[in-house]
């Protein structure tokens, strides 16, 4: 993504985009990202270091972004002028209620009764 770039953000099989990310600013150590939700009409700003992650809630799902550092091939100028920017979806957590209702047993793969 290049400064000031826009990424639509689209889970997999479905048709409607989720979210929008812009490149707001950035350099060699950090990228300042604004994000857009559409369904809540919300807009947040996120600074990530470089090697940094960050969890957010875009219309109820979570998500990983994060800005990893990466390398060019020896025989390439030093420098890009793009930032690689990734988002992930995340796992879902154990509710509190199903923590709770959780059994030793069936923590360790053995069926509970």
């Amino acid at each position: 993504m290049s400064l000031g770039g826009v990424a639509r953000v689209r889970l997999p099989g479905e048709n409607d985009d989720v979210c929008q990310i812009k490149l707001a600013e950035g350099n060699d150590d950090d990228a300042t990202l604004n994000i857009e939700d559409f369904n809540a009409k919300n807009n947040m700003t996120i600074k990530l270091k470089r090697d940094q992650w960050a969890e957010l809630l875009v219309n109820g799902i979570g998500y990983h972004v994060g800005y990893p550092a990466v390398w060019v091939a020896a025989d390439q100028p030093d420098t890009t002028p793009f930032a690689l920017i990734v988002v992930t979806h995340s796992k879902p957590t154990m509710t509190a209620t199903a923590q709770s209702n959780a059994t030793e047993s069936n923590l360790l793969g053995v069926p509970g009764r």
